[in-house]
């Protein structure tokens, strides 16, 4: 398509997301921690003023690499491609009059590796909603599912607490500045957990009100956190607490049961993904010993969240 005729329309950002705390129970209704990322998701979009309402995609990796390509008129799709059509299906539902007369150039470009599941697919939605002007949690609910604290996160510059009520969600932004921040890690599984499959496993039991009532009061506690010990006492009542839940070993007893410096907790999906790693041990010290547990990336806290 000539260039003359691209008008090019906005360009969209997403952050990428971690969920400090209320992984699982966040669902039914405990107030999580979230922490947006430095890495996030951009979305380019083109208008084609050419009558035929076609829609062309291309997404990259952060290699550049082209990992994602859609046109609309194919018949032949992958199960990636028909996922984005579905998408791109309830986007016309939710806006009847965006595709008309009108074909769309879409590019995203991900900051991050795709396997780390930091929100791959939720940036992509909170940018097509911002893009499309309609109901992001809408627009997950008809999609992908799940609590939409990444969608929260994706908006927002600082850290937040999400509670998800039914339907609707109310969030609020807080500082969270760790004075022992330096001793903080997050550590990547690699072993990318499917959301859904998790979600559907946390179904298979019932959450009790306490249970909902400690997570949630766990959320407080670690925001407030004012010592490396108090931060990691919270991260094992936290982790033993979900074990009994999903009948799952913590990350403590699976990785680190041979060194009482270091101490872990999941992030998102058990067995996969980020976890959070609080321990005294020296940068040096800590991932040499992680190699030793096939763990090769360690990104320090700063590294990791955003900062306005």
């Amino acid at each position: 398509m000539p260039i003359e005729m691209q008008n090019k329309i906005n360009n969209y950002y997403g952050h990428g997301k971690l969920l400090l705390t209320g992984e699982y129970a966040v669902l039914d209704g405990a107030k999580a921690l979230a922490i947006p990322t430095k890495f996030g998701q951009h979305l380019e979009v083109f208008q084609i003023p050419d009558g035929k309402s076609e829609i062309h995609w291309e997404s990259y990796d952060i290699n550049n690499n082209m990992w994602l390509q859609y046109d609309n008129i194919a018949t032949v799709k992958s199960s990636e491609q028909l996922m984005l059509e579905k998408i791109l299906q309830v986007i016309d539902e939710m806006n009847p009059t965006l595709f008309s007369n009108h074909s769309f150039r879409f590019t995203t470009k991900l900051e991050f590796d795709r396997k780390w599941g930091l929100g791959s697919s939720s940036t992509l939605l909170y940018c097509l909603a911002e893009w499309a002007q309609i109901d992001m949690f809408e627009l997950l609910e008809r999609t992908f599912g799940g609590s939409g604290y990444d969608l929260a996160s994706a908006s927002c510059d600082e850290p937040i607490f999400y509670t998800k009520n039914g339907k609707s969600a109310t969030w609020e932004t807080l500082q969270l500045d760790f004075p022992f921040k330096e001793n903080l890690y997050f550590v990547y599984l690699g072993k990318k957990k499917n959301s859904r499959e998790a979600i559907s496993h946390y179904r298979e039991s019932k959450s009790t009100a306490a249970f909902i009532a400690e997570i949630s009061s766990l959320s407080d506690d670690m925001s407030t956190a004012e010592s490396l010990e108090e931060l990691q006492s919270i991260m094992i009542v936290h982790e033993e607490l979900l074990s009994k839940r999903l009948l799952h070993r913590t990350i403590n007893q699976t990785y680190f049961s041979d060194n009482k410096k270091v101490v872990g907790k999941s992030l998102g999906g058990w067995g996969g993904d980020f976890i959070l790693v609080a321990t005294e041990m020296p940068k040096e010290a800590l991932t040499s010993y992680l190699l030793t547990k096939g763990l090769d990336v360690a990104i320090s806290w700063d590294e990791m969240i955003f900062k306005k």
